[in-house]
């Protein structure tokens, strides 16, 4: 091999600080990237479309497709015949975890913008498989994620927690701001309605 693929001068040159371990850098093409150092590795991110780069179908990502799948649905007037079944609600979940752990970082790097823009996506993402869930588990599976933020950013604009079930609508009450939560807390979304940029 010409090349080694031994990692190490590059982690040497970025220890691990975990007070530190998030930056932007210029990519060989001229465009910004998220970096995060892990005590083992460097993981790297996407600015803008889906995280990992990947457009899974032809498309920017899942997300997109299957609404593209629905659309199509909805034209040849077979809309009731839409579902997303456990392989497409796993696909989903999968493509949101990755939004989140790049919007975590964000939140961090004082990115309001794209938190916002992240948090948003994650949301349309769970009312969509909320709507077309063959199962309800995988619905249920979802529900028990926290998909958003409701930034402890200067950005202006309320935040709201809100619960939902399959037979009510959501209910919105005055909350505090709070830094994004781990995906896993239970029958939690938190909501936000920032917009704007930070100082």
């Amino acid at each position: 091999m010409s090349d080694s693929a031994d990692l190490r001068k590059i982690l040497k040159s970025w220890p691990y600080d975990p007070e530190n371990d998030a930056r932007i850098i210029r990519g060989d093409d001229g465009r910004d990237l998220l970096q995060v150092r892990t005590p083992l590795g460097i993981e790297q991110y996407e600015m803008d479309g889906r995280p990992d780069g990947v457009r899974p179908h032809g498309m920017e990502s899942v997300l997109e497709y299957y609404q593209q799948r629905l659309n199509q649905a909805k034209f040849s007037g077979r809309e009731s015949d839409f579902d997303l079944g456990p392989r497409e609600c796993s696909e989903l979940f999968q493509e949101g975890t990755l939004y989140y752990f790049r919007y975590v970082r964000l939140f961090q790097l004082k990115d309001w913008a794209r938190t916002v823009r992240d948090t948003a996506r994650n949301l349309r993402a769970f009312d969509f498989l909320h709507r077309h869930a063959r199962r309800e588990e995988d619905s249920s599976f979802w529900r028990s994620g926290v998909l958003t933020s409701c930034g402890s950013t200067p950005a202006p604009g309320p935040c709201w927690s809100w619960k939902r079930t399959p037979t009510t609508r959501p209910r919105r009450s005055p909350g505090k701001r709070s830094a994004p939560l781990s995906p896993w807390m239970t029958w939690r979304m938190t909501r936000s309605s920032l917009s704007g940029n930070g100082p």
